[in-house]
């Protein structure tokens, strides 16, 4: 019935209980870069859409997102049935970190007028499943001119930053970097 690679994952409890520590240092990791972020987003005169929640992020964890555990903290977050504003940052077991500014609706004209760069791959995104967060239907990029991209016609925008796990020292620096430039500072 069981593989001997099975087996010996149903019988190791260790992996399990390291798993879980990982999470509540990833969850801690996290909790912290939303400290930072609410810093970044407190100094800024960057106009936020209406209904944006600026006061607290949201950390949400599940098992299965194309069948790996995940993490998310969504800081600043709003979503509604017709716009969304989100910076998310995203942990995805086995793969990557990555940052992804996701805006839709009458939240994009709130958009400034720059040019994003990443030390990092960053990827776009303006057609698909919006929800896909693999970065598999996104399309890599040198650099991101929002004013280019919103001057076409675009249900949904998505710019991401893709950060090898090897990488997570520098996650904060690099989400910091990656929204001061989306906030135009």
């Amino acid at each position: 019935m069981f593989s001997d690679k099975e087996f010996n994952y149903i019988s190791d409890q260790d992996f399990l209980l390291t798993k879980r520590q990982i999470t509540e240092k990833i969850i801690q990791y996290l909790s912290n870069l939303e400290s930072e972020l609410k810093k970044e987003i407190h100094s800024s005169d960057f106009d936020f859409p209406d209904n944006a929640f600026l006061k607290a992020g949201k950390i949400s964890k599940g098992e299965n997102f194309k069948g790996l555990p995940y993490l998310i903290l969504d800081y600043p977050r709003m979503f509604s049935s017709t716009s969304i504003f989100a910076y998310r940052t995203m942990f995805w077991w086995g793969n990557f970190f990555s940052n992804t500014l996701h805006v839709k609706g009458s939240a994009l004209k709130s958009l400034p007028d720059t040019t994003i760069q990443s030390a990092y791959p960053l990827f776009i995104q303006t057609l698909g499943d919006e929800w896909d967060h693999s970065l598999e239907s996104a399309n890599a990029v040198e650099q991101v001119n929002l004013q280019e991209i919103l001057s076409t016609e675009v249900e949904f925008l998505k710019i991401s930053q893709k950060i090898p796990l090897s990488d997570y020292g520098n996650l904060p620096d690099a989400t910091i970097h990656f929204l001061r430039q989306i906030l135009d500072q």
